[in-house]
């Protein structure tokens, strides 16, 4: 009996702690300074670089300052070539500033001009309704682009999306499919769901020794959601050889 209370103790922390950020971190990057000499263009990279390059290191979504970057991005948008790139990045500084029908029309025009990553921009904006009606439809489109394009946190989302059945038919073939994508990337959460999935999945796809494979590997980068539901097979021996000491610990 202690083992379960321990156990419930411990779900209801991990419930908690694990909120639905998923769409934040579609935006958010590690980050850095513009430079005195830089060229406008430079100078949006270095205020609101999604993705490290050359030219700038990513900013974290929260360390945007909006109206640097809706002054500097905009001036790169009327004077650099590449003009749906810089679209972009303005439309991260407009999100950040809360000027969410700008944000949206930025990032529209930016996916017309072949910029896939403004896909991110209009995922978030459609899947939490900022400034539009929440469409979790057109949000799910937005995942797919993103996914298919190779972008981690938006295979998780979309596999999240396929096998809940939100913003589309329900689909959990596909959703073990994208998880895989994602864990086989290195990715500790996906590697966690992916191993939940084949494990207490459906029945088609069920694979035990598959799903505890992916669990160790989740919970050696100290995923807290795997760890919770590793345990829970260890302790009751589920498909696995019991082990309630390392159960708990976990």
């Amino acid at each position: 009996m202690w083992t379960r209370r321990l156990l419930s103790t411990k779900r209801s922390r991990l419930r908690a702690r694990r909120a639905v950020l998923a769409a934040f971190a579609m935006l958010a990057f590690a980050g850095w300074g513009p430079s005195a000499a830089a060229s406008p263009g430079e100078e949006c990279e270095q205020l609101a670089a999604a993705d490290s390059s050359a030219v700038a290191k990513a900013v974290p979504f929260e360390a945007i300052n909006a109206a640097a970057v809706v002054a500097v991005c905009g001036t790169a948008v009327e004077s650099e070539s590449n003009t749906a790139h810089y679209r972009f990045l303005l439309s991260r500084g407009l999100l950040k500033a809360q000027r969410f029908a700008e944000a949206r029309a930025e990032a529209e025009q930016a996916v017309l001009g072949g910029e896939t990553g403004a896909h991110r921009i209009l995922a978030v904006i459609y899947q939490m309704g900022l400034g539009v009606p929440k469409d979790t439809a057109k949000a799910r489109e937005h995942f797919r682009t993103l996914a298919e394009a190779g972008f981690t946190p938006a295979r998780i989302q979309y596999a999240h999306m396929l096998e809940t059945g939100e913003g589309g038919p329900q689909n959990e073939a596909q959703a073990v499919r994208w998880y895989r994508a994602a864990a086989e990337s290195g990715n500790a959460s996906a590697q966690g769901q992916l191993a939940h999935l084949l494990m207490d999945g459906p029945a088609q796809l069920h694979n035990a020794t598959e799903a505890v494979g992916w669990y160790e590997k989740a919970v050696a980068q100290g995923d807290p959601l795997a760890g919770y539901r590793y345990a829970e097979l260890l302790i009751e021996g589920r498909e696995v050889n019991a082990d309630a000491r390392r159960g708990v610990q976990l």
